[in-house]
């Protein structure tokens, strides 16, 4: 409310009769204890501010110290650059400090930091109060806390982009893997003809090496899609860091010095140890990289420190967490890698998980992104804070066991095997079954092939009882190996059958769950992993 013309009436002029005085008296008692409502009201339910002229702070209530961790006392006297993020650009606050200025309500959404580094939003209208002369004397700010609205919005923006380049990365990662299933099994078909000493020999192994590293790169693909391959045991993550020593230190600066502070008595996870020890080497690289190095001229030397722990996780924690899925509640295993180096800007934290970002000269690949997708096919999340000059802290949360995980069945070794009787091939791109064709037929398998899933249904359907074992790829056209899987279960379920995909194993095993499958080979695969997969089905089914 406002004061109303007749309420301050006389109140300057010579002393009135005592009853007019009494009158005027009680409307301003009333006026100011209406005022005072107002102002408790206001205080309860917003976040208010009082500034004067030249922006600096006059007054805050309980609400505004309570979200910029800031006391009274440090915030009277100082202007909101005090608690300004960085976040917006300059012609932003140019044009709000333009509008009130000129004596106009400004209303927006801000980003802001607390006094312990973390940010929050507020969703802001600024008052100015204006002077007899129609300058503003006073502005008063009331703001309400809209945190959670806009980590939901970036939670759900991040989840559809991720799942936009989880499509497109993991259909790259198919085709991709098609070619490679080609270009290594004939690699090894090759030397399968010829003898150790043969001069063509070297000339195959670096076609075999050159074309693993390709589906590594492929597995990267996959695992920022949160698709990778896991196999997934318990895992004592304190042991994992111990036995990584030596190798973290060889990857790092010269001129920087790693600490190891590792809890007691830290439960197991449930993780795919290789993932692990990836997740582990990035984000020391990283650090590294951060406190720099000699040759490049860098004189900054720093700590890394790695330290693991256990933390309960709720709803308070779940809060600027990464990949931006909440986490359930319980209990988990962290692990958190700092360091001393140039720490980062705003604008670098948003985009640091972006694939191939880097504020170095030369690319970084999919490192930190394929961060998210392993830590999100692990259930886990992670926390990043930073600040320029201040070093970074990266904290990851890993579920903890309660009870153990089951045992995964054996693999059974390779050794010199053969097979016998008959294969059906199923594969619709002509380079791979070509390969597999060969190998098949190198462990003594007589090979029937078709090119899509409804000629191997026909085919299934007239010769099942003289099938050894089935080998199909799950995506072709006219009838995936899904469908036909389920066709041939409906014939004789005895047959085994082996799935192969250059998609991840993961997904494809979650679908069929349940239902039978013998095994799956994942593309691109060596004449070893060939043989060893088709043993197990036919000898364990």
């Amino acid at each position: 409310m406002t004061l109303r013309q007749g309420d301050t009436e006389g109140l300057e002029r010579e002393p009135a009769p005592s009853g007019r005085t009494a009158r005027g008296s009680s409307r301003l008692a009333r006026t100011l204890r209406e005022l005072q409502d107002f102002k408790r009201a206001l205080d309860e339910h917003a976040i208010v501010a009082v500034t004067d002229a030249r922006g600096r702070i006059t007054y805050v209530n309980e609400k505004f110290c309570a979200i910029s961790k800031y006391s009274r006392e440090e915030l009277l006297g100082q202007d909101h650059r005090l608690i300004n993020s960085g976040h917006h650009p300059h012609d932003f606050m140019a044009q709000l400090w333009a509008t009130i200025q000129a004596g106009g309500v400004w209303k927006g959404e801000i980003k802001n930091r607390a006094k312990d580094g973390s940010f929050y939003w507020v969703d802001t209208t600024i008052v100015p109060f204006l002077g007899e002369d129609g300058r503003p004397e006073q502005y008063i700010a009331i703001r309400a806390d809209i945190t959670l609205k806009k980590e939901s919005e970036e939670a759900l923006r991040q989840s559809q982009k991720l799942e936009s380049l989880g499509v497109l990365s993991g259909g790259i990662a198919h085709d991709f893997n098609n070619l490679l299933t080609a270009i290594l099994g004939n690699a090894n078909l090759g030397a399968l003809q010829l003898p150790p000493e043969s001069p063509a020999m070297p000339y195959l192994q670096q076609i075999e090496q050159a074309s693993l590293r390709a589906a590594d790169l492929t597995r990267q693909l996959l695992a920022y899609a949160g698709k990778g391959r896991f196999q997934v045991i318990e895992v004592d993550l304190n042991r994992l860091v111990v036995e990584m020593t030596q190798l973290l230190t060889v990857s790092l600066s010269k001129l920087a010095v790693v600490r190891y502070d590792l809890a007691s008595s830290l439960p197991f996870i449930s993780a795919d140890p290789s993932q692990m020890q990836q997740l582990v080497m990035n984000l020391v690289t990283n650090a590294s990289e951060a406190i720099g190095d000699e040759s490049s001229g860098e004189e900054m030397s720093g700590l890394i420190t790695i330290r693991t722990g256990v933390q309960m996780v709720d709803a308070t924690t779940n809060g600027g967490l990464l990949p931006s899925l909440p986490l359930s509640p319980g209990r988990y295993v962290t692990l958190e890698v700092s360091d001393t180096g140039c720490g980062m800007s705003p604008e670098v934290r948003e985009r640091i998980f972006d694939p191939f970002y880097t504020t170095k000269f030369t690319g970084r690949g999919l490192g930190l992104s394929a961060m998210l997708g392993i830590l999100r096919s692990h259930h886990g999340g992670l926390k990043v804070y930073s600040e320029v000059g201040h070093g970074s802290v990266f904290k990851l949360f890993l579920p903890a066991l309660s009870l153990g995980v089951e045992d995964l069945p054996p693999r059974r070794t390779t050794g010199e095997w053969q097979g016998h009787g008959t294969l059906l091939l199923v594969e619709d791109e002509a380079g791979a079954r070509a390969v597999a064709r060969g190998l098949a037929e190198s462990l003594g398998f007589q090979v029937l092939e078709a090119s899509n899933g409804l000629e191997a249904v026909a085919i299934f359907e007239l010769r099942h009882k003289e099938l050894a074992v089935v080998l199909m790829d799950l995506t072709m056209p006219h009838m995936d190996g899904r469908q036909a899987f389920l066709r041939m279960q409906g014939v004789d379920p005895k047959v085994p059958v082996v799935l192969t995909s250059g998609y991840s194993e993961q997904d494809v095993l979650a679908d069929f769950m349940g239902k039978g499958l013998a095994g799956f080979l994942p593309k691109p695969y060596q004449s070893t992993q060939f043989m060893a997969v088709l043993r197990q089905a036919v000898e364990v089914h």
